[in-house]
């Protein structure tokens, strides 16, 4: 059982109290008291591992649990909630029995910005004095990027020798259990805190971080912390509906808001050297599986206008939208409303080669489908489509008049409708449209026709209507004449057709006549001239 314990203080770390109970008790080795407090010969500054043992030694009467240790008395609540919540209860796991965890809860014993000291406030030691007679380590104090003391928002932090070793899981033997007595007793004079008044982006980070630790919000997964993220983005126009990162844009935002003093006294600088200037930590915040310091959340929580409290609120996850919010525009290139927003109608389904990926179908009331596949990295996506599914009306209505237009090239009609060659002759032969179409005899006749100035292309249109029409009259009034009689009757008229309507006159010859001189291969030369 453990005896002469100190009574924990409010927000105390459980290293403090061990360390308190030391300068009562006097060990002879620091694995010593250690193994007495723990059940082992070292155990961490943050997050001491051992904690069943703790609890069972604790004297009879005594209301302390694991969980109340853990959330009152440690540095893990304020690395839970950016934590799968399997990942954290595997890490409790660890803390009490000293099991091996999930190789995500390592960023709770490796984070690299945590301080090098334990550290404290000096108006903190005046009133813990005052109020229990000692001075105590502060559990908010050593939290990575609190440089400020958050409940005396204008004193800045003071570094002590203590050590905490950054890239292992224990204290070092040589300093034991050293309590803020006796820290303030050997202190060195060359250590002081910094001058001038903090910064506000400073203060507010100590702030959210004593919010974490006291409230214990509930743990997010990775994917509702990116879907939180993403939507804050979006709002700011630094991430698409379909979730895709502007990263560019979002880093130099973050640049802005925060200052270079500021990033570089928090050791967040955008572009770190053990990374190789390749990948800032906010890249690496969106696109790592693995858990990211604490810290790191909270300058961005901050650079998006949020606290803790309003990010981790109780709200439903939100809602994806791959395609952004409606109305959308219509793209029928032949609709009176092309362009506007109009498109209520929006159906999603899953594409069939790959599941996880969408297809939205965008249904105009001109009739017009077409479809598009997420999600939309710029604003001009939503202004495009991969395939149309169905024409419309109106669309069918504007090929068959562009159809009985001889003045216009197929080309032409698939520029026009924004389709290509091949498509206009499809939909052709679906609204069973005439074929050979009518037309100019070549896109040469096309081209040279509407270089003519406006009068004389009427006068040429009236002409060709008149030859055209006394051509039809003349196979009415004489329908024995074959094809001979009728060039012979109305040879102008057919010079004309022949060079400027030739497609059309084609069309209306009468039918070739059967009959006539058969060849008699058998007869000769001689026989003939005879």
């Amino acid at each position: 059982m453990l005896g002469c314990l100190p009574t924990l203080q409010p927000d105390e770390l459980l290293y403090s109290v061990a360390a308190r109970r030391e300068d009562l008790l006097r060990f002879p080795t620091a694995e010593g008291a250690a193994r007495e407090v723990f059940g082992l010969t070292k155990t961490n500054i943050l997050v001491p591992m051992g904690l069943d043992y703790f609890i069972a030694n604790l004297p009879p009467g005594h209301t302390h649990t694991i969980n109340s240790i853990i959330n009152g008395h440690t540095m893990l609540p304020l690395y839970a909630p950016f934590m799968p919540p399997a990942v954290v209860e595997s890490t409790k796991v660890y803390v009490a029995t000293g099991a091996m965890a999930d190789n995500q809860c390592s960023i709770v014993f490796q984070d690299r910005y945590l301080p090098h000291t334990l550290r404290l406030c000096h108006d903190c030691v005046r009133e813990d004095r005052e109020r229990c007679g000692r001075a105590y380590w502060h559990r908010v104090h050593q939290a990575p990027g609190v440089l400020v003391c958050p409940v005396h928002t204008g004193t800045w932090l003071s570094r002590s020798h203590v050590g905490i070793r950054r890239h292992g899981k224990h204290c070092r033997k040589e300093d034991g259990f050293i309590s803020c007595e006796r820290a303030l007793y050997e202190m060195p004079p060359g250590i002081s805190e910094m001058v001038g008044a903090p910064p506000l982006q400073l203060r507010r980070i100590a702030a959210d971080i004593q919010w974490l630790l006291s409230h214990n919000p509930i743990p997010l997964d990775h994917s509702t912390l990116r879907a939180r993220y993403v939507a804050l983005l979006h709002e700011r126009s630094l991430a698409t509906p379909g979730g895709v990162l502007r990263l560019t844009q979002i880093e130099r935002a973050v640049q802005d808001y925060y200052s270079d003093e500021i990033l570089t006294l928090l050791d967040c600088q955008l572009h770190l050297a053990s990374e190789g200037k390749t990948k800032t930590w906010i890249n690496l915040l969106f696109h790592s599986h693995t858990s990211h310091s604490p810290l790191q959340h909270l300058l961005l929580i901050q650079f998006l206008e949020q606290t803790p409290e309003t990010f981790f609120a109780d709200q439903p996850s939100a809602t994806r939208k791959p395609f952004g919010d409606g109305p959308w525009p219509c793209l029928n290139p032949v609709a009176d409303h092309r362009g506007e927003l109009i498109v209520e109608q929006l159906n999603i389904q899953s594409q069939l080669q790959d599941k996880a990926k969408l297809i939205g179908t965008f249904i105009c009331t001109c009739g017009f489908v077409y479809a598009r596949r997420e999600p939309n990295r710029t604003d001009n996506d939503r202004y495009q489509f991969d395939f149309v599914r169905f024409y419309g009306p109106v669309w069918d209505q504007a090929l068959r008049t562009m159809w009985d237009d001889d003045t216009m090239i197929v080309q032409e009609i698939a520029d026009a409708l924004g389709v290509n060659y091949g498509t206009i002759l499809r939909q052709g032969a679906r609204l069973n449209l005439l074929f050979p179409r009518r037309c100019l005899r070549s896109v040469r006749d096309v081209r040279a026709l509407r270089k003519l100035p406006g009068p004389k292309r009427a006068k040429w249109l009236s002409k060709r209507q008149t030859y055209r029409q006394r051509w039809l009259d003349k196979r009415k009034a004489q329908p024995e004449l074959g094809r001979q009689g009728l060039r012979d009757a109305e040879r102008p008229v057919y010079v004309w057709l022949m060079q400027h309507d030739h497609h059309w006159l084609q069309r209306h010859m009468p039918d070739k006549r059967s009959g006539g001189k058969k060849h008699n291969p058998s007869a000769t030369h001689e026989a003939r001239d005879a």
